[in-house]
């Protein structure tokens, strides 16, 4: 790593040390019953000929919603980036393919700065792509960007920050760094800075709370973390978890050779009182998720509260052994509660079986309704509606035809409109 490239690092650790680890007792509420849904309405699939796979959604604030995501346009499998354009009422638009022989993938998606258009970011060939279209799928320009030439490198997300666009991108070489952007409406790279160290990043999710200021979300080694970044791309916050919730301050690398899978903060949202996270950390006899809410605006970063649950204890009724799970996304509704979405399954030597699911919950974190949905596998990914209720997205597998996806509505007591 160049000598210019390690203050970004040191400003980030040196964040980090400030923040003294709270003891807090950690609730374990009892579950409420889950539901089993099979659906007799049928699963839709808006993708074409070939293998197709979703990544992000996007609610357009005309109505309707953009599926972004990769599929394979001929038999030689080549793939290229894929958009989707989606009704209100769930009728497919169109379908884009963008890229040319060889890899691209798409992976975020965000309106322009005019409102106008809308902006893309992804994969090709190794290389960060970012895209400009219409709002019919014209395309309007289409720029690479390379952070090593060695380097595998691919656009994660893409924020508005009102006068420039921030690119999140993850390097891969023999471990992955947070590569941040920033470029104009124009697609000219401004100004660029890399966020790595001894250990991999990687990027969850992301949100923010009307600062203009994106705030990232996922795991750093062992330790989950929040980060919200300033325009300048320096850390105004950060926010660290290991393995065993000891919270704030980030551990030597030392402390990382623990026998302990990887922490991560899925996805977060706010809402008058704070931040709320869901936060998932894998081990060999644990399935276990968090709930919890942290008070963003106190000097002290307080928790206010935190909540365990694990998969098999809400799941049982359906799933004895839970060993297939997955926390995606979540989001705030319009009543105030929230709602979370992924997958849970169980596995043997012989066959794997996992099913979509979505989860209430309330401002305080105590689930309300937990439901499993037959007719998918998974819930990769949702979006409010215009009407206050949600709309989620799902990568169907099949052994037989080829990979699909698929789009669904629900109101808010999980039961699907369309």
């Amino acid at each position: 790593m160049k000598k210019f490239e390690l203050l970004p690092v040191i400003l980030f650790c040196m964040l980090c040390m400030g923040f003294t680890e709270k003891t807090l007792q950690v609730a374990t509420p009892t579950p409420i019953p889950v539901k089993t849904i099979n659906s007799k309405l049928s699963v839709n699939n808006y993708a074409d000929k070939f293998d197709a796979e979703g990544k992000n959604i996007y609610m357009l604030s005309e109505g309707g919603y953009l599926v972004i995501g990769k599929g394979v346009t001929n038999n030689n499998q080549d793939t290229d980036i894929l958009l989707i354009k989606i009704d209100k009422n769930g009728k497919k638009v169109w379908s884009k393919y963008y890229g040319g022989e060889g890899y691209d993938a798409g992976f975020d998606l965000c309106s322009s700065i005019q409102g106008k258009d809308i902006l893309i970011t992804g994969e090709s060939e190794g290389k960060i792509v970012v895209m400009k279209i219409d709002l019919e799928g014209k395309l309007i320009w289409n720029n690479t960007y390379t952070y090593k030439e060695e380097s595998k490198s691919y656009g994660r997300y893409i924020f508005d920050s009102k006068d420039v666009y921030n690119v999140f991108t993850v390097s891969e070489n023999d471990k992955d760094d947070l590569y941040c952007i920033a470029i104009d409406d124009e697609g000219k790279k401004i100004k660029s800075t890399i966020f790595g160290g001894k250990n991999s990043i990687n990027i969850q999710s992301m949100t923010n709370k009307n600062t203009g200021n994106p705030i990232l979300l996922g795991s750093i080694g062992y330790n989950a973390y929040i980060g919200e970044i300033l325009n300048n791309f320096t850390f105004k916050f950060t926010l660290f978890i290991d393995p065993y919730f000891n919270i704030g301050q980030f551990p030597d690398n030392e402390l990382l050779k623990v026998g302990a899978s990887p922490s991560y903060i899925a996805d977060a949202s706010f809402d008058e009182k704070g931040l709320i996270a869901i936060a998932a950390f894998d081990s060999s006899d644990e399935d276990s998720f968090v709930l919890f809410r942290y008070d963003w605006e106190n000097e002290k970063k307080a928790f206010t509260w935190l909540n365990r649950y694990s998969f098999s204890s809400i799941f049982n009724d359906e799933r004895k052994t839970c060993n297939i799970y997955s926390l995606n996304k979540m989001l705030k509704l319009n009543d105030n509660n929230f709602i979370a979405v992924g997958k849970i399954g169980r596995k043997n030597a012989i066959t794997g079986e996992a099913n979509g699911f979505i989860i209430k919950f309330n401002p305080e974190g105590k689930i309300l309704f937990a439901k499993v949905y037959k007719e998918v596998d998974e819930f990769n990914g949702l979006v409010g509606s215009e009407d206050g209720n949600f709309v989620v997205f799902s990568n169907i597998k099949s052994s037989f035809n080829s990979d699909s996806i698929s789009v669904m509505k629900f109101d808010t007591n999980g039961n699907r409109l369309w």
